[in-house]
């Protein structure tokens, strides 16, 4: 990740910005490299480093050399990634529920499994699922989109690692049938689940993505109804690209 501090940035900003490097450069700031890849004089990031380490976010190792202060970190220990992620997410997904009239999700991979971190509920459109509860991935919308966004090894892994239970009539579970699946969610930006996790749960999901390019979750609109048209079906992904984008820059260009 590419950090530049400018003239036109407010000294907390710079302040700031510094720090962000020093976490991306995994935890280790050599300030005299530092100086030449921020584009700022010695004299300028000394002043900032001095701030920070005021501030009791850093600490100093030897001349030149600062690092992450242990007791900061120490009081980070209670905020996990999921933890932050679902209080961004959810002030978001509520009003999209509230716009869409649908129950709507926020979702991550883990071991092969669809989290959900975050669902707002629309009055009506309740569904089984629950914070913090999972759901196979082969088959739900959320899960396709993060599936297809996986590397080839990685896609491949999951492919060969069935049985994939039938769970409805229109569960895909032929495996060169699912990679087939992925691919197409890859290419139009969308998963779709169509009946086939519940006969009575139709779901679309799009990716949210970071700074730098990679997919961070998924979010999705599910519904006991199937959307009526396909006017319908780009209505609701219109609405989900642009809550996705509005996560993506609420997480920032750190994420």
């Amino acid at each position: 990740m590419e950090i530049r501090v400018t003239r036109s940035m407010s000294s907390f900003d710079k302040a700031m910005a510094l720090f962000g490097a020093l976490v991306a450069q995994d935890g280790v700031f050599e300030s005299d490299a530092m100086s030449v890849q921020l584009g700022v004089p010695e004299s300028t990031l000394y002043r900032h480093l001095n701030a920070l380490h005021s501030a009791g976010l850093i600490c100093r190792s030897k001349r030149g050399r600062y690092l992450p202060n242990p007791v900061f970190l120490k009081k980070l220990e209670g905020f996990t990634p999921h933890a932050v992620l679902s209080e961004i997410v959810r002030p978001i997904l509520e009003q999209l529920s509230v716009a869409l009239e649908t129950t709507t999700h926020f979702g991550i991979l883990e071991n092969d499994m669809v989290t959900y971190l975050a669902k707002a509920v629309f009055e009506g459109e309740e569904v089984f699922t629950r914070e913090k509860g999972q759901l196979e991935a082969y088959c739900s919308a959320i899960g396709k989109v993060l599936l297809s966004h996986m590397t080839v090894d990685e896609r491949q892994a999951y492919i060969t690692s069935g049985p994939f239970p039938k769970l409805t009539d229109k569960t895909i579970t032929d495996p060169a049938e699912i990679e087939r699946e992925l691919h197409r969610t890859r290419i139009r930006g969308f998963g779709v689940d169509d009946g086939e996790v519940h006969n009575a749960l139709y779901c679309i999901a799009v990716p949210v993505f970071t700074s730098r390019g990679m997919v961070v979750g998924a979010i999705s609109s599910s519904s006991s109804q199937r959307w009526a048209s396909p006017k319908e079906q780009r209505d609701r992904l219109i609405q989900l690209n642009g809550v996705a984008q509005s996560i993506s820059s609420t997480l920032g260009a750190g994420a």
